[in-house]
């Protein structure tokens, strides 16, 4: 499903945010991260995986504790003790392997580590601080797996889940002190920057799409007339392109615009005698183009980000022809194009609820059925 343009806006302003709390470390719980992950049945060797580590790690990958990269080697861990970051045996349920040359995470090995926080096998030695963190960290991994830490199976509800949430980082060093800090004020541009998008949101909920998004009539000296209109929304899953034909009381750059009715009986002339597709008007009927949706918007909604006006004419076409499939994913074709004959009407002054986008000599236009032209 598309987003909103204003909750992608929102999103991309708090990503600083997002980004620098991910990277926060409590205490001694090591950052949380979402590696690739090794086969699901892959046997756990804990003392194997700290060796393969410790070499990986290494900068001549001899596992020799004076070449140990341990910021490097903290990451196959929940937990390493800071105050001594340098010892190998500072570090605590490992979880990760190296898996023919790459960092991987091991389910077997994130569920003895899941396992051990829960008291398994003696448990862990580890502050209780601490212990929030940690499992916040596996429960990356869990989810990685879909799967879900007895932990959380046995909470009480929401509630319980938000205080373990606030407990997580009572404790700082002085590195994620800074972070933090700097993450507030990532949050108070955040806010600044979604407070300015909610205020253009307020004028432009009351407007129409720009001009370049707008289906574009044109009318010939002749009567003939087209329409290209940008495709509105894709459906990959059924193969399903929806868009525009006509948008009502819309004044073009040509100084034209159709009104709601002339709009009705073009669309119902061309659904009752027409109903048929040729690609880029090349005058082939192409039977793998079907129309499966048309309609004239009851009232002012959205599609695909972009507002439908009361009045316009939507339709959505079937896509079975792989080679014109292929052009609507690639951007080769971007909407529909209609043609047809009508007729130019000067008008003095224009009715209530036509919108101008262009200060022009203003003609109504009274469209004939759509035709293959």
């Amino acid at each position: 499903m598309t987003k909103p343009a204003w909750l992608r806006a929102f999103r991309d302003a708090c990503q600083p945010l997002f980004d620098l709390l991910e990277s926060v470390e409590t205490k001694g719980a090591v950052a949380s991260h979402e590696p690739a992950k090794a086969p699901e049945d892959m046997a756990w060797d804990g003392d194997g995986a700290r060796k393969r580590l410790a070499e990986w790690a290494s900068s001549d990958g001899s596992g020799d504790k004076d070449k140990i990269d341990f910021g490097k080697y903290r990451t196959g861990f929940a937990w390493y003790d800071e105050e001594e970051p340098e010892l190998v045996g500072s570090y605590k349920l490992p979880h990760h392997d190296i898996v023919d040359g790459e960092f991987k995470v091991v389910w077997n090995g994130v569920s003895a580590a899941g396992a051990a926080c829960q008291g398994s096998r003696g448990g862990v030695d580890i502050p209780e601080d601490d212990m929030d963190a940690v499992k916040a960290h596996l429960e990356k991994h869990y989810a990685q797996f879909s799967r879900t830490p007895a932990w959380k199976q046995a909470k009480a509800g929401p509630a319980e889940a938000a205080v373990e949430l606030g407990k997580v980082g009572r404790v700082l060093s002085a590195k994620n002190e800074q972070a933090l800090r700097s993450a507030v004020e990532a949050a108070e541009e955040a806010i600044a920057r979604v407070g300015s998008v909610l205020d253009q949101l307020g004028v432009v909920q009351e407007k129409r799409a720009a001009p370049e998004m707008r289906p574009v009539l044109k009318v010939e000296d002749d009567g003939r007339w087209s329409v290209f209109a940008p495709i509105l929304k894709v459906n990959s899953e059924r193969r399903v392109v929806t868009g525009h034909v006509l948008a009502a009381n819309v004044v073009d750059h040509q100084s034209d615009y159709v009104e709601p009715d002339d709009i009705w009986k073009a669309m119902e002339k061309y659904m009752i005698a027409f109903q048929q597709l040729d690609v880029m008007h090349n005058e082939v009927i192409n039977p793998l183009l079907r129309v499966v949706e048309c309609y004239q918007a009851p009232v002012d909604f959205e599609l695909g980000d972009q507002p439908v006006g009361a009045g316009d004419w939507i339709m959505s076409v079937k896509v079975m022809d792989e080679e014109v499939w292929r052009q609507v994913e690639s951007g080769e074709l971007r909407g529909f194009s209609i043609m047809g004959r009508g007729l130019r009407i000067p008008v003095k002054e224009l009715p209530a609820g036509v919108e101008v986008l262009a200060e022009l000599r203003v003609e109504r236009v009274l469209p004939a059925p759509a035709s293959p032209e």
